[in-house]
Formats: structure tokens, C-alpha cells, sequence
């Protein structure tokens, strides 16, 4: 039962009177409809905010002074109204600025103004209180105060925060009073607790705990009355029967006493009432308990001090090192973690119980600890934990071990060999304690074999990395508020990903020559570094940017650029080989003016950060100064502070990936008729935009690799695109990221005439509902031709039936092609291209002898425009390289209207594109992963892509055959490019369902999926060994069977290896009558007279 005293007299023979001289002055100068001044003054100790406490007077008093510096005050102006006036008004006023008078008992503070209330007003009343900071509401009768959880004392005084005086002054008669004067009252209880009989040697006092049995005597929120006759009032939620006491910043060791200050609540202990004092230091606990009787009691009364005196001579410490079965811990309010927090709290070992006494937690697990699972407290963003200990034999702690918890101390265990990254990301985090050889002498850092992996980042703004560290772990000082200035040494040669991120007051770092390697995004949402410092040849000479090597070779990137500290003006230096600014690379709330250099690519995102820029210089720049550019080519328009309205410069003709991305305040964006191309997520979130013109001449929305995504996706205010052309852009979108956010009211505008062209593509047709005709007079004369007669779209030709098994489907299309090539039947342009692709794919073995088993139908595809004109029917179009792609989805709607019976994981599409481009022919296959038939050999839709070429047999037949129907990787390589274990984690994945048996990924013959071919004479004489390289191009660490063949090669005369014809093979039968055919039945195949 919980027990609140609420009034008090005088208790107990240990309470000593402690008088309160602390007086406000105020002079109130009235002056109707004017603010009217008050005077107030309050002073504190070390730039804190509580008037201190005196040394003992004759009379045995303790008086309290205001300090010359640092006092609040909080005055409260409470108007009641005669009855036909307006209703009685409350009003509060804070300030600082005063000053003491010589005895220090009084303070005159100024800045505390009222506005006159003017007639009416029958009465008024004053509160005072201070601290001022601890306020967070007041009326006429009460203030609500909140207490911190914790009390930091200081070496001979109490924690400013917690001492609350209140004064009170009421004049229930007109006018407001010339002169407020108010005497302060201490509102709490003082105690002052000698502590003997300890000897720490060298340790420090880290903590003591206050507590009692059943009495509430403190809260984290109180409400004090300023008349009535119950003093205070705490709610149960609040109510705690504990004081917890930080004294880790007053450096107490040694075995002399010490005293220890701290408030209370005016309160008083029964008879029978036991209290607790525990002491914690870094590596021991010394608890002891008192029962009081009648004779002997303990007593807190408001406004004075109760000294007393506890001996721990007969007290022996007890080691913070739980048992290996234990993990221990302390908490903020004194209680039990809550069972959520418990079930949390996961090791390689079951929990077993838990319990809390005396001041500690304890979880007991099933057996020894030796590993601490991920997210142990790090998936609760408050937790009221701040010590934890763990037992010796846990030695590895996952990711994310704690996150901005309340922990302040953590010990390590002395077998600690491993810790996450992420884990110990708390702003209150002050001292690692223990381990062996693994705590840095500060206590901040936990180094394990010359890595630092974790820093005790509460209260730092400086600090060096202790000698001896090479490398230092992810994110190590990730979100490390306090941070100024970085000294990473001299020997660093490895940082982990993050590191440095989130830092917001990080001024300065100093970067080591010996550094190597990097992880990603080490200076992320650290946007107030002033200096770059150090030998390193990574930082540039004049200490603004830290830049790396590109990962292609050839010069370096900046990676950060030192934006803080007022900069306005910036030019990128020369004489670093700078060839990039990478992502996110550039953020100042200040620069204004940035000048680039000669042969420097810019990442989109590179300069968003910069949002106080009024314009950027020099080579790749936008003749209006607000853009980057690449050539023709608008990257990022990145000077967008205060335009509501933007016109695309006449020189662009192409406007990048996510170039007007996320620019809140712009409404509309214009372009002339020289813009050819626009991208994926062009105008992406822009939140005010409204409406964009496009170009006449805009033939493409360009891909990022693969599909595009919607150009305005996330532009929820836009109403009105003006589409000028009179064919849609070429557009894939991707299914991955749908547009979304699209305003109900939008209209898309496009030429008269051309609302079915638009309707009926593939990609725009989904917008349908939202075009609408618009009569453009200013349209430029076109000089391509647009397709009039689309009768026989969709029309299937049947070029073969199978005569063999179930029939194996194959479908054949064109994309690029007008009207006009339709023409003539079977001697139309159309037609005759099928044919050929027909007639190739049947030319080499293993198909040529198996063509019976195949049914081949083509289906007439009418484009609006050729390729490169707009929007085709199949979206196809060339990428980077000699990739080309198209809409897959379009495709297998197609190839499953011809072979309606089939399913789609055993189709293959195959597409030629109306384009020949430089005498050779490109070609891509895109293979989808298989959805039902994930055991059969080669599963899988595939949609094959390539262009015109005089002789297309070996192009259409790597990639249609090879790619798409056997599912065979490329055995081309780069040299010296190794392949990774994730990548050969995928490719034996995909072996294990039957794709990829021309590759392998294990470095012995053996053990590839062509070990039977090395042992046949026949195979060997045509080659078949173990060659380095091939795979997804890798050189190294990939082996293929062959030293070549027509799956590295597509020059005249390439053939399939034997590998490669046997999973080709392998598929033919298995969907022709499926059956499962073994190597032995390949080689009869292919050898019927018998084989060595």
C-alpha cells in the first residue's frame, strides 16, 4: 500500500530548520493598453538553474542565496473580473535577466511583462515559481511541475532542477498593485545523507538509491497548490517510493565520507518502516537497510533539511558480475521491466525467471550465456535500463544490442569477441566497465583485436581513438548528438558503413593517411562538419571535401562536403582528379554560390542538401545556373529556392532521372519542343506541382535499368499535362513501383486526333480516363510517319505444327513495324522477317534434329511509329551497352492469347525490332523465375529481344535458345573481375531448379554439372575441359566448359557446347513428352554407334 503525506508538520529529532530568504521584487508601473514590466531575479550554481544552499547559521539554519548567473523564474498573473465583465484571464511570463543583492537574498528580475487587463477587473494573484524550466503548466490555483527521473547533485548542494520555491501574493481588489513583492517558500524537502565506512580505492561512486517500503516520497510530476490546504498532489502513475541519485560526475572515491543532497517530497516514514540505501560504483554494489521505530524516526518536512547519517563499515561489496546463467541490470524508476521488455531480452539460452530486489534485475536463463541475440533492448526506443551487466562467457552481442535507451553504464564481459553493428547506439551511454584488454582506459570504447565496435557517446564532444585501433566498426558513432570534434589517429585503416551518420554537432575530423577502405554513407545527416582535417590524400587541400577513389577506376569521388560553419561561397578544388560528386554528397543550410570544375559528373542527388543555393558555375551547369547538366542533358535541377514556375533552357534536349524530384513550392515546368526524352521519376513528390508542358518531340520516358517508372509519380496536386506529341512517349512501367498519388481531377491534353493512339498503347493506355482532346495551334510539322490502318493487329500465323510429343510453343513478334509493312500477305515486310526468324531458329543442333517437336505461330504486331519515333506496341527499346529490352508483360499476353492451354513458365516469346544500329545486332533475353514448374528443367518464361541483322542465326539463337528456352548463362568475362559469394549463392540457386549447367562456381571439375563429359573421349577431343571465366561476365571464380562457343561468342560459325546442347536436350523432351532424359541418353543421341 502506497502511502502520500500531503501536509506536515515539524517530525522527528534529525530535521533542522532551513529558512528561505529568497525574496522577488517586482515594480508594476501601470499604464492602460500597455505591457507592463515586472522585475524578478533567480541565480544558480554551475549555469544551472536552482538558488543554493548556504552553510549552517548559529541558529542551526541553512539559508538559501541566488546565484549571480542562471536563475529562471516563471510568474503567473491570475485577473478575476467583476460578473458582467469579461471572464477572468490567466497569464504567465518566464525570465532570466536579473540582479542580486549584496546579502544574495534577494533578486530583482526584469523582462516579465502583462498586458494591462484594463476596466473591470475586481481582483489579481500571483504565483512565483522557480526553477522556471521545471514548469509546464499553471493556473489560478496550482502548477504542474516536472521532476527529472534521475537527480544530479552537486558536490555540496542539491540538483537545481528539483528544489521548487513558490511564492504567492493576492490582491482581491482593483487595480493591479504598484509593487509585487513575494518571499519564495522551498516547496520540497532537503536531506542531506553523510555516507561513512566505505573503502572504494580507486573506483568512484557511480549511483545511490533513497528508498523506503511503502511511502511516496518523490515523482517525476507533481501538482503544487498555492492555497489550499493540501500542499501537493501526486498521482499514482507518478508516485515512486525511491530516489535515484546520479553522483558519476563528482568523482568520489577513497574511504572518506561523503555527503550525499538530494529533495524528497515532504514526507514521513512509520514506525515500522524499513528504508534502503544502495551505492553502486563500476564494479561493486554495497546495499544496506534500516527499520525505524519509535524512538528512532525519519522525517522530511517541506522547506527543511533532514540530515542523517548511514554507515556501511559493516557492509562488504558484492561483485557486479552476475553468475553465467544471469544477466543483471538496474532501471531508471526502480521496477521490474515490463513483461514485453522481458520477452525480449533473448539469448542462446531459455529464460528461466525474473525477478528485481534490492536495486537489481536479474534474468536467469537456463544455462550459461555465451551469446546475446539481435534486438536484444534495441526494438524499444525507450527503455528505462541504466546499468546492465553481463555475465563473463557470453562472447558474441548481435546487432542493435541497445537503441537511445536510458543506459548509462554497460559491463563487458571478459570473453567478448564479437559485437554487431549498431549495438550500443544510446545518447546517455557514459562508461563500458570490465572486460580484459577490451575497454579503453576512458571506459568509452570496447576494442576487440584492434577494431573499435563500440563508444559510450553520452556527454562527449571530443574525443580520439585510443592508440592501438586499426579499424572501426559500423555504426560506430552513429547519432552521437554531443559530437564536435573526431580524432581518428594515425593508425585507422578501415571504417565500417554509417559511421559517422547522424552526427548533427560534428564539426571537425581528423582522417588518418593510413586509411583503405571505407563502408557506404559514413557521413549521412552529419551536416555541420566545418573541416576536413589531417595527412590523409583523401581530404582536399583546402579541408572541405573527403573524397575516395571511384569504384571504376580513374579519379576520385567527393563523398563529403564540409558544409557547415556560415559557408556561402565554394569552388571544387583542382588537383584532386575529382570525377563525381556522389549521393547526398553536398548539404549547407548556408552555401549560396557553388562553382564546379572541368570533368566532373554529378550524382542527381548530390546537391539536394544544398537548400540555401542561389546559383551554380562552371562547366556542367545550366545556362540559367540552376541545373546540372551533362552536355544536353538536364541532370538535376538543384537551384529551386523560391521559383513557383520553371522553363526547361532552350539547350537541353534530354531531362534526367528524378531531375525535379522532391522540389516542394514549384508549380509548373515548361519545355520547348528540343526536349527528345524525359525519365523515370522526373517530377517524383512534387508536392505543389500542378502542371507540366511537354515537349512535341518527346519520343521516350528513359529506364534506369530495365523498366521505367511513371515520371509523376507522388504529385498529388497535379491537374494538367500537356502532351503536345501526337504519339505517346516509348514507356515500360515498372510493376514493382506503380504510380500512385495521382490527383482524381488530372487531365492529360494531347493533340486532337490522338486520343486512341494514346488509349491503345500498352503503357499509356492505363491513364485512359484521364485524356482528353486539346486543340494546339503552335505544333511543330512532324517528319515521321504515323500508322493509319491497325486492322490486323493481333492477328496469329501458324508457321508449324508439331508433329512430335505435346508440342513445344514458341511465339514470334516484331515490334517497330507501321502499317505499311503489313502490305501483301505472305510477301509483305512483315511476314518475310517471321519467316527468317523461323527458318534460324531451326539451323543449329540440338533444335535442327528436333524441329518436329515444335509448334511456331507469329502474331502481326502494328506499331503507331517506328522505333525511335515514340511509343511502339512492345515498348521496346535499346539500353546501356548492347542490352535491349521491352514490355515482358505486353509480350506473354500475347504468347498466352496464341497457346491458350499452356502454361506460362513454358513459353518463349521472341522479339525483332525494326532498328538495325551499326551493322549489329543487340540482343537481350529477360528469364523470369519460374511460378509453378519449379522442379522442371530450364522452367521459366522468357521474352527474348534483338535487332535487325543481315544474318541473325547466331543472335536470335543465343539468346531465344540459349537464354530463353535452356536457361544457359553467358560464358563471356571480364578479366580480373571477381565473383562475389553472394553471387555465386545465386547462380547455385538457379542450378539447383535446372538453369545454368554451361557454368560453375566450385573450383574443381568434379564438381561441375559437365563432370561426366570430361571423361568421354568424343567430349574431350571437341574440347570440353575446365576454363576460368564466364558466368554473369565474372573472370574470376567462375568456370565454364568450354574455351568457346556460341554462349561467348556470337560470331559466324559458333555452336553450343556439349553442356549446353544437353540442357537444351533435356528441356525439348522433358516438355514434349516429359521425360526426364539422363546424360546416358544424351550420349546415344548424339552418338548412336556407342561412345568411349
Amino acid at each position: 500500500m502506497k502511502k502520500i503525506n500531503k501536509f506536515f508538520a515539524v517530525f522527528g529529532a534529525l530535521a533542522i530548520a532551513l529558512t528561505s530568504c529568497s525574496r522577488v521584487e517586482g515594480v508594476i508601473t501601470p499604464s492602460k493598453g500597455e505591457m507592463r514590466p515586472l522585475e524578478v531575479r533567480v541565480s544558480r550554481p554551475d549555469n544551472q538553474t536552482k538558488s543554493h544552499v548556504g552553510e549552517e547559521t548559529q541558529e542551526g539554519t541553512y539559508p538559501l542565496y541566488w546565484d549571480e548567473t542562471g536563475e529562471t523564474i516563471l510568474v503567473h498573473e491570475y485577473i478575476q473580473t467583476m460578473p458582467d465583465s469579461a471572464p477572468a484571464r490567466n497569464s504567465t511570463c518566464t525570465s532570466s535577466a536579473y540582479t542580486v543583492s549584496d546579502d544574495g537574498k534577494t533578486a530583482s528580475f526584469e523582462g516579465i511583462e502583462f498586458e494591462d487587463a484594463g476596466d473591470g477587473s475586481s481582483g489579481y494573484q500571483y504565483a512565483v515559481i522557480t526553477p522556471a524550466d521545471s514548469v509546464y503548466n499553471m493556473d489560478s490555483a496550482s502548477g504542474k511541475v516536472y521532476l527529472p527521473e534521475v537527480q544530479r547533485p552537486l558536490k555540496t548542494s542539491y540538483d537545481p532542477m528539483v528544489g521548487i520555491q513558490v511564492g504567492t501574493f493576492g490582491n482581491w481588489a482593483a487595480p493591479r498593485p504598484d509593487v509585487l513583492d513575494v518571499t519564495l517558500e522551498p516547496r520540497m524537502a532537503y536531506a542531506r545523507m553523510t555516507v561513512s565506512g566505505l573503502n572504494l580505492g580507486d573506483e568512484e561512486v557511480q549511483s545511490v538509491i533513497f528508498s523506503v517500503d511503502e511511502t511516496v516520497i518523490y515523482a517525476s510530476d507533481v501538482t503544487f497548490y498555492w492555497f489550499h490546504p493540501d500542499r501537493f498532489y501526486v498521482s499514482d502513475f507518478y508516485a515512486k517510493t525511491f530516489v535515484n541519485i546520479d553522483l558519476s560526475h563528482l568523482e568520489i572515491s577513497g574511504n572518506s565520507p561523503f555527503d550525499v543532497f538530494f529533495n524528497l517530497l515532504p514526507s514521513e516514514l512509520n514506525s515500522d518502516e524499513s528504508f534502503y540505501v544502495t551505492i553502486f560504483t563500476e564494479s561493486k554494489m554495497y546495499r544496506k537497510n534500516w527499520t525505524l521505530t519509535e524512538d528512532k524516526l525519519l522525517s522530511f518536512p517541506e522547506g527543511k533539511m533532514t540530515e542523517f547519517n548511514v554507515s556501511f563499515s559493516d557492509v562488504a561489496g558484492e561483485s557486479l558480475v552476475p553468475p553465467a546463467d544471469e544477466i543483471w541490470y538496474t532501471t531508471t524508476d526502480n521496477k521490474i521491466l515490463s513483461d514485453q521488455l522481458y520477452a525480449s531480452m533473448l539469448t542462446d539460452q531459455e529464460q528461466v525467471s525474473h525477478t528485481y530486489n534490492g536495486g537489481i534485475g536479474v534474468v536467469k536463463y537456463a544455462g550459461a550465456i555465451t551469446e546475446i541475440k539481435d534486438d536484444f533492448l534495441g526494438n524499444f526506443s525507450e527503455v528505462n535500463v541504466n546499468n546492465i551487466y553481463l555475465p563473463d562467457g557470453v562472447t558474441r552481442i548481435g546487432e542493435s544490442f541497445m537503441f537511445n535507451s536510458e543506459i548509462t553504464l554497460f559491463r563487458v564481459p571478459e570473453s567478448l569477441e564479437e559485437v554487431g553493428a549498431g549495438s550500443f547506439i544510446s545518447y546517455n551511454l557514459q562508461e563500458f566497465t570490465d572486460g580484459v584488454g577490451q575497454v579503453a582506459a576512458d571506459g568509452r570504447a570496447i576494442v576487440i583485436d584492434g577494431k573499435m565496435v563500440a563508444f559510450a557517446r553520452g556527454g562527449v564532444d571530443s574525443f580520439t581513438i585510443p592508440g592501438g585501433v586499426t579499424a572501426l566498426g559500423a555504426d560506430l558513432f552513429y547519432d552521437s548528438p554531443e559530437l564536435k570534434y573526431l580524432n581518428l589517429g594515425s593508425n585507422i585503416t578501415s571504417i565500417g558503413d554509417y559511421a559517422f551518420s547522424k552526427c548533427p554537432a560534428l564539426e571537425e575530423i581528423v582522417i588518418p593517411s593510413s586509411l583503405n577502405v571505407i563502408g557506404q554513407s559514413l557521413f549521412s545527416d552529419s551536416d555541420n562538419i566545418v573541416r576536413f582535417s589531417g595527412n590523409s590524400p583523401y581530404v582536399t587541400s583546402d579541408n572541405k571535401c573527403f573524397i575516395w577513389p571511384n569504384v571504376r577506376g580513374g579519379g576520385n569521388d567527393v563523398l563529403k562536403f564540409a558544409g557547415g560553419g556560415g559557408i556561402q561561397e565554394y569552388t571544387i578544388p583542382s588537383g584532386h582528379d575529382i570525377i563525381l560528386l556522389n549521393a547526398n554528397s553536398f548539404s549547407s543550410a548556408t552555401l549560396k554560390k557553388l562553382t564546379l570544375i572541368e570533368g566532373l559528373s554529378i550524382n542527381p542527388a548530390a546537391l539536394t542538401g544544398l537548400t540555401s543555393l542561389e546559383g551554380i558555375y562552371g562547366p556542367n551547369t545550366s545556362s540559367d545556373h540552376r541545373a546540372v547538366v551533362d552536355g544536353d542533358k538536364l541532370v538535376s535541377l538543384v537551384v529551386a529556392q523560391g521559383i513557383t514556375e520553371y522553363r526547361v533552357p532552350d539547350d537541353i534536349t534530354r531531362i534526367g532521372y528524378s531531375a525535379f524530384s522532391n522540389l516542394s513550392g514549384l508549380k509548373k515546368v515548361t519545355m520547348g519542343d528540343q526536349v527528345t526524352s524525359i525519365a523515370g521519376y522526373t517530377f517524383f513528390k512534387c508536392p505543389d506541382l500542378e502542371e507540366v508542358v511537354l515537349s512535341a518531340n518527346i519520343k521516350s520516358v528513359e529506364s534506369d535499368g530495365g523498366m521505367s517508372v511513371y515520371p509523376f509519380t507522388g504529385c498529388k496536386n497535379l491537374t494538367e499535362i500537356y502532351f503536345r506529341s501526337p504519339v505517346p512517349p516509348s514507356y515500360v512501367p515498372d510493376a514493382i513501383n506503380p504510380d500512385e498519388g495521382i490527383n482524381p481531377d488530372l487531365k492529360m491534353y494531347v493533340p486532337e486526333g490522338s486520343v486512341n493512339i494514346y488509349a491503345n498503347d500498352a503503357a499509356w493506355g492505363r491513364y485512359y480516363i484521364y485524356f482528353d482532346e486539346y486543340k494546339y495551334n503552335d505544333l511543330p510539322e512532324f517528319d515521321f510517319y504515323i500508322s493509319k490502318d491497325f486492322t490486323s493487329h493481333g492477328e496469329y500465323v501458324e508457321l508449324q505444327r508439331a508433329t512430335v510429343g505435346n508440342g513445344i510453343n514458341i511465339l514470334l513478334l516484331g515490334d517497330g513495324f507501321v502499317d505499311t509493312c503489313f502490305t501483301g500477305g505472305e510477301s509483305s515486310t512483315y511476314h518475310k522477317y517471321m519467316k527468317d526468324m523461323y527458318e534460324n531458329l531451326f539451323k543449329l543442333e540440338p533444335l535442327k534434329s528436333h524441329k518436329e517437336y515444335f509448334n511456331v505461330k507469329y502474331v502481326k504486331i502494328v506499331s503507331a511509329v517506328n522505333i525511335g519515333d515514340g511509343a511502339t506496341s512492345l515498348s521496346t527499346r535499346t539500353m546501356g551497352g548492347l542490352a535491349v529490352a521491352g514490355n515482358d508483360e505486353e509480350v506473354l499476353k500475347y504468347a498466352e492469347i496464341a497457346y491458350q492451354t499452356a502454361h506460362k513458365d513454358n513459353l518463349l516469346a521472341i522479339t525483332l525490332m525494326n532498328v538495325k544500329l551499326d551493322g549489329s545486332a543487340r540482343g537481350t533475353c529477360w528469364m523470369h523465375d519460374p511460378e509453378i514448374f519449379i522442379t522442371h528443367p530450364s522452367s521459366g518464361f522468357a521474352a527474348a529481344y534483338f535487332t535487325l541483322r543481315d544474318d541473325m542465326t547466331e543472335v536470335l539463337v543465343h539468346e531465344a535458345i540459349g537464354h530463353g528456352f535452356a536457361k544457359l548463362n553467358d560464358e563471356y568475362f571480364v578479366e580480373n573481375k571477381e565473383i562475389s559469394e553472394v553471387a555465386k549463392a545465386d547462380i547455385r540457386a538457379k542450378q539447383a531448379r535446372g538453369w545454368y549447367q554451361n557454368v560453375s562456381v566450385d573450383n574443381t571439375v568434379e564438381s561441375s554439372p559437365w563432370a561426366d563429359f570430361v571423361t568421354k573421349d568424343e567430349y574431350v577431343a571437341e574440347g570440353i575441359g575446365f576454363f576460368e571465366g564466364g558466368g554473369s561476365d565474372y573472370g574470376i571464380g567462375v568456370w565454364r566448359p568450354t574455351d568457346t562457343s556460341l554462349m561467348r561468342s556470337t560470331n559466324a560459325g559458333q555452336v553450343f557446347n556439349a553442356p549446353s546442347r544437353y540442357a537444351i536436350y533435356k528441356r525439348i523432351h522433358w516438355l514434349a513428352s516429359y521425360q526426364n532424359k539422363n546424360v546416358d541418353d544424351f550420349y546415344r543421341y548424339e552418338y548412336p554407334a556407342g561412345i568411349q
